[in-house]
């Protein structure tokens, strides 16, 4: 049988468009496959190497002496030097008396603030690269019409690699998840996870719900109280430090000898002498070898920080236009 010429040429093509056809369903499918698999490896990805962006430095030579036009007057921080660390029953007691006094005037002054936040932690045995994220945080309130749970919004600024990455927690909304995105072409979906799970913690030590300088404060009177029970502690006090163009106190905890009771071998915590707020922490392990460098376990810097703002349910929530949430 002879089959005209122009039957037998449509069959080929439409042969041909069918197997195009199901190349492109198959390379699509590998694509959506490759995008999920990326997806959960970007999001909250550790950062790229950064040299070290903020520190604390001296404003002048006389360390150790109280300033009297910084601090409220009469103020434990204001007064606070080497001598009367030295002079307590315990090294530690002039800390715990500074730490109950701050968090009660936080409680009282403090509604919210905003800050960009610089960090860096080690995990396991890896120096996890410097951080950079813009902080939204609103203190939790149990009276009044305006009631609300410790409220959080990140954004990370740097590096590159996770720059645009957003999360969201408020205590008592969305059965306790936070709220995520990452960012790009990807960027079609809002992922709710468990603060404490794996991915929200990827590349930190600690969840979301332990962010800011209140948590801060509450921690060092927590660590304080335990540490007391044991000898084996120096505290050192060192005034006129700055901070992001903030004059500070530097509270230094030192274990000298490694015992199983202690989390660090180095405390720093930079409080700040007018406001009386932590600025900063900086925690280091023991040396790895006698002589050596103590290890940096982590550090926490907030810089560019403002006082109470104003911050609204709004600026907690992903339907917030000024954010790049998806829709869903």
């Amino acid at each position: 049988m002879n089959i005209p010429a122009n039957d037998s040429n449509d069959d080929l093509k439409k042969q041909s468009s069918s197997k195009g056809y199901s190349w492109l369903r198959l390379i699509l499918f590998a694509v959506c496959v490759g995008f999920v698999v990326w997806a959960g490896k970007r999001l909250f990805e550790p950062a790229p190497d950064l040299t070290s962006t903020v520190g604390a430095t001296t404003v002048d030579g006389n360390r150790d002496q109280p300033i009297e036009s910084t601090g409220p007057t009469g103020s434990l921080l204001s007064r606070i030097n080497q001598a009367m660390i030295d002079s307590a029953e315990h090294p530690f007691d002039p800390l715990l008396e500074i730490a109950a006094s701050s968090l009660a005037k936080t409680d009282q002054n403090v509604r919210d603030y905003t800050s960009t936040l610089i960090s860096q932690v080690q995990l396991g045995d890896q120096l996890q690269p410097e951080r950079t994220v813009f902080c939204k945080i609103r203190h939790p309130r149990t009276s009044g019409d305006d009631q609300c749970g410790l409220s959080v919004y990140t954004l990370f600024l740097k590096p590159e690699s996770v720059a645009g990455q957003e999360a969201i927690w408020v205590d008592g909304w969305n059965d306790g998840n936070l709220v995520a995105h990452t960012t790009g072409f990807m960027n079609i979906k809002r992922f709710y996870l468990k603060p404490d799970s794996m991915l929200a913690m990827r590349g930190s030590r600690h969840p979301i719900t332990e962010i800011g300088f209140r948590n801060l404060l509450a921690k060092m009177q927590e660590t304080g109280k335990r540490d007391r029970e044991y000898d084996n502690c120096e505290v050192t006090v060192t005034r006129n430090l700055e901070i992001d163009g903030r004059r500070c106190v530097m509270l230094e905890v030192r274990h000298p000898e490694q015992e199983d009771h202690f989390d660090f071998y180095i405390a720093r915590i930079y409080i700040d002498n007018e406001l009386e707020i932590p600025l900063a922490y900086e925690g280091y392990a023991w040396p790895e070898s006698p002589g050596g460098e103590p290890v940096l376990l982590e550090k926490y810097f907030y810089t560019e920080l403002k006082i109470n703002v104003g911050l609204e349910d709004i600026d907690f929530d992903p339907a917030n236009q000024a954010y790049d949430y998806p829709s869903s």
